[in-house]
């Protein structure tokens, strides 16, 4: 037994020192790790406060052309009924336009298609150049009716061309049950 125990113990020695070198070492690269990363972001602080990236600037034919691509909104003056008020101004947005989240009381002019009458009443359009397409913005004019029952969809070949003025467009008051659905009213003619 004695010699057992003499055993036991010099394994459970080796075992003992084994396991702290072993920590030693994970511990060691540990934090090599750690100062090897600190030395990276230190570098990557340095280079990008030393050397600034900018874009070179367009020029005046390019920065007029963006805008006009990028500003697709206009605005016309809506005129008072008292002439005393101040006039406000409008919004309006072209029926392919991306709209903003709010668009209440901004309005749309362009060249529409009647697609019918929707089932809650109102005439149903969509852009004229959305004529072939199934997943077209639906604007639905809630104050105007299109002559055909509630929920008519009129097929291609029946559909009539409709234009709206900038001057007196059609005023966004909702969105519709489904996306890519806006209820508007139409103004009175002036």
């Amino acid at each position: 037994m004695t010699m057992e125990t003499s055993r036991r113990k010099f394994l459970f020695l080796a075992l003992f020192f084994a396991t702290q070198a072993y920590g030693q070492d994970v511990s060691d690269i540990l934090n090599q790790i750690d100062s090897e990363k600190e030395t990276k972001k230190q570098a990557n602080v340095n280079s990008t406060a030393i050397q600034p990236v900018t874009a070179p600037a367009p020029s005046g034919k390019v920065q007029q052309e963006k805008a006009k691509q990028k500003s697709p909104i206009k605005q016309t003056e809506k005129p008072s009924k008292n002439p005393t008020a101040s006039e406000s101004r409008i919004v309006v947005y072209r029926p392919k336009d991306k709209l903003p989240k709010n668009v209440t009381g901004s309005g749309v002019a362009g060249d529409f298609l009647i697609t019918g009458e929707d089932a809650l009443g109102g005439a149903t359009i969509i852009a004229a150049e959305d004529a072939l397409n199934p997943f077209a913005r639906i604007f639905i004019i809630k104050n105007a009716s299109s002559g055909h029952p509630p929920g008519t969809v009129l097929p291609i070949e029946s559909r009539r061309s409709i234009t709206i003025s900038s001057e007196n467009p059609l005023l966004f008051i909702g969105r519709g049950m489904i996306p890519g659905e806006y209820q508007v009213r139409a103004q009175e003619n002036k």
